[in-house]
């Protein structure tokens, strides 16, 4: 069974993920399965809060930038255990984490 330091860990490495991609050059290329595990925030409620303002200011960051847009297209590249290659955009990348 997995630990709430973990379940957080994991949303925040996607949202880090979704994040660097867009920051980065074209085109954008996204991949949620590399993630790091086992990372203080999963332990330590100091860590796990530290991490999640942090993500919480790119964000805010990123929403000052004109040139990232919700409409901004992305390349997906998921392993589902077969690799797969989808078009997405930043929106529906955010919309789809915070919805879960």
């Amino acid at each position: 069974m997995l630990s709430i330091g973990k379940h957080l860990r994991h949303a925040r490495d996607h949202f880090i993920l979704l994040i660097d991609c867009v920051i980065g050059n074209q085109p954008y290329v996204l991949s949620y399965d590399v993630r790091s595990r086992n990372t203080p925030m999963e332990s330590s409620l100091s860590e796990a809060h530290n991490a999640l303002v942090s993500v919480i200011s790119r964000f805010k960051e990123l929403e000052a930038s004109p040139s990232i847009t919700l409409d901004q297209v992305i390349t997906l590249n998921a392993v589902t255990p077969f690799s797969h290659t989808f078009e997405t955009t930043f929106g529906r990348e955010v919309r789809k984490k915070i919805s879960l």
